[in-house]
């Protein structure tokens, strides 16, 4: 699931931003942020794949907060909207940060509602496409389909992604984190286990296990992850 960040400290825009945007895609995942502060708090424990950042913040300017956003291995390309009521910034804004577009306050509802469409049904759409995650090391990135993963392990404090030819070590990351990079079709079955339901070849709830097709082990399933399992298998 997508999910987008609106940093907007004028709480009935935020609301009403929010509205539009889960009108144009309900299968998106929308977060509000005031501040810098609420911002940092979100990113800690969420994978954002778009930005609606207001210029002025209330403890900080939305330009310097989206430049440091920019700095993030995770979000030097994701898109970047800018809402503003002063138009000479967006000129700046789009030189500095490369941004998708901005809105520009008072807007109009269909304003709105087409950035929305371009970034929140087009873009994401285009993204599903082929999904693929892009693991970064010290001098370069490998960049791997997420239709070829069988599964993802976490063991030694490390990520281990299995595809059907390789077993990449990734580096020091919550597999929670690393789960909200993955498209739907991975379920967490496990503390220490994700599988590609695409693999699917069968499963026991009474043994707590999952065979997976072209995979020498057996999964565990977690007792606490039984339900979400039955849930997401059936």
């Amino acid at each position: 699931m997508k999910k987008i960040l609106i940093i907007e400290d004028e709480k009935h825009i935020a609301n009403q931003l929010e509205y539009l945007a889960y009108e144009q895609n309900p299968n998106i995942m929308v977060y509000k942020a005031r501040s810098k502060v609420e911002v940092m708090i979100i990113l800690k424990n969420h994978s954002i794949d778009a930005f609606f950042i207001d210029i002025q913040l209330e403890d900080y300017n939305g330009l310097e907060l989206a430049k440091e956003l920019r700095k993030l291995s995770d979000y030097q390309f994701v898109p970047m909207v800018f809402i503003t009521a002063v138009p000479t910034r967006e000129l700046e804004a789009f030189r500095q940060v490369h941004s998708y577009d901005y809105i520009l306050k008072p807007f109009t509802l269909e304003e709105v509602k087409k950035v929305f469409r371009e970034i929140l049904l087009d873009y994401f759409n285009e993204l599903g496409f082929e999904e693929t995650i892009v693991l970064e090391y010290k001098s370069y990135n490998h960049t791997i389909k997420t239709r070829d993963i069988l599964y993802v392990e976490m063991y030694n404090r490390r990520i281990h992604i299995v595809t059907k030819d390789d077993n990449i070590e990734y580096n020091v990351m919550s597999l929670t984190k690393f789960h909200e990079k993955l498209p739907e079709s991975f379920i967490r079955v496990h503390q220490s286990y994700i599988i590609n339901k695409r693999f699917l070849e069968s499963y026991s709830l009474s043994l707590f296990l999952i065979k997976l097709v072209g995979c020498d082990i057996e999964v565990p399933i977690g007792r606490s992850y039984i339900k979400n399992v039955k849930g997401k298998l059936i």
